[in-house]
Parts: structure tokens; sequence; C-alpha cells
């Protein structure tokens, strides 16, 4: 079976293996990841594999209609953080863009340091 890499920040591997990070928004352009998928969790220009994350649920959202619930389940405290972090990663957004939401569960790996 051959896998697509999802990436995912360094720092944010560790919260995805202990539970804490169980969702991720995306550019609309950016995948074609699907319910079912089983994916490997990696950072960038990395081929290093921490563990296998399953695609649970996809579902398009406006950015700026992110609630506290999701950012929390982004791994991230607050709102503020979350759009620091999406400004660093992909541009700043006016909050009206369109984003995949991909929901998701580790399948395998464990608590690991990246």
């Amino acid at each position: 079976m051959t896998y697509k890499p999802l990436l995912f920040q360094k720092s944010m591997i560790p919260r995805i293996l202990d539970g804490i990070k169980t969702q991720t928004r995306r550019p609309l352009e950016e995948n074609n990841i699907k319910v079912g998928d089983v994916l490997p969790l990696r950072a960038p220009w990395s081929q290093k594999t921490y563990g296998l994350i399953e695609i649970v649920r996809v579902y398009e959202q406006p950015i700026g209609e992110i609630s506290q619930e999701e950012v929390e389940r982004e791994g991230f405290q607050s709102l503020a953080e979350f759009k620091k972090t999406w400004g660093r990663i992909y541009g700043q957004t006016n909050g009206r863009e369109v984003v995949r939401v991909l929901v998701f569960r580790v399948v395998s790996g464990g608590r690991s340091q990246p």
C-alpha cells in the first residue's frame, strides 16, 4: 500500500501523538485527502515517519468560522495563536477563505519526540 504523506510542523507531532491535536485545516487546492486514507505522520523536509494517522472526517469551512473548541483540537490554546501560525505557514487571511478540515486519529506510533 502506498501512503501519501501529510506534513505537520515538527512542534505539532508530539501534540498529535498525545491526542491533543486531532484535526488540521489546509487550503482547498493543497490536497485530495479523503475519509479512510491512512497517512504517514511527518515533518517537512524529513523522511522520518512518527506514526500513521487515519482520516475520519473531511469537511469544508470558512477559516474565519473556527470555534475555540476547534482551535483546541488544532493543538492551540487560543485563536490568536492559531491565526499567527496560519499566517506564518499560508499567509494572512481575511477569514472568508474556505479551507478543508481533516479530522484524524493516530493508528500507529506512540509518544515520540521528533
